[in-house]
């Protein structure tokens, strides 16, 4: 029994390193969560007290912060404005730029496009909106970006857009 007491004790030290290893992660992991968690929650209050409405669902749990400012109003000045002046006050609450994440067809019969938009600061923001997609871009003949019709088994909608411009 002797000639096994070191491959034990080896395996032994081994399983404790893991284990050691294990838990510097799941805290490192919890501290990163616990400080998402709190950025996202005063963030969440700094938009309700400028009057942009973010709801929590029951099952939020605050690692991210979903605001979904609806479509883009194409007529009304009043309407035009407040759209305006909404996505400029979460610019500056968050006090960095926004850049579009992601783009997808929200209804290819209305050519209506899904924004994501979010910023580097706060990786658990995402802001959401509709727009509505140009006919062309400003001085080109063909327009940056198309809604294409996919047909395979069923028929799907695809955004596709020049890298150009």
């Amino acid at each position: 029994m002797s000639a096994y007491t070191p491959a034990l004790d080896k395996l032994l030290a081994d399983a404790e390193k893991y284990r050691q290893d294990r838990l510097a992660g799941v805290q490192s992991d919890y501290e990163s969560r616990v400080k998402l968690i709190q950025q996202n929650f005063e963030l969440r209050e700094k938009l309700q007290a400028d009057g942009i409405e973010v709801p929590v669902e029951f099952y939020d749990s605050f690692t991210w912060l979903d605001v979904r400012l609806g479509e883009r109003p194409r007529k009304g000045k009043q309407e035009k404005g407040e759209f305006a002046r909404k996505l400029q006050a979460i610019r500056r609450i968050v006090g960095c730029p926004l850049k579009v994440e992601d783009k997808s067809v929200s209804d290819a019969k209305k050519r209506l496009v899904r924004y994501k938009v979010g910023c580097e600061a706060y990786p658990g923001l995402s802001i959401f909106y509709v727009a509505s997609l140009p006919r062309k871009s400003k001085g080109k003949s063909e327009p940056k970006c198309k809604i294409k019709r996919v047909v395979n088994k069923h028929v799907s909608h695809q955004l596709v857009c020049s890298n150009e411009g």
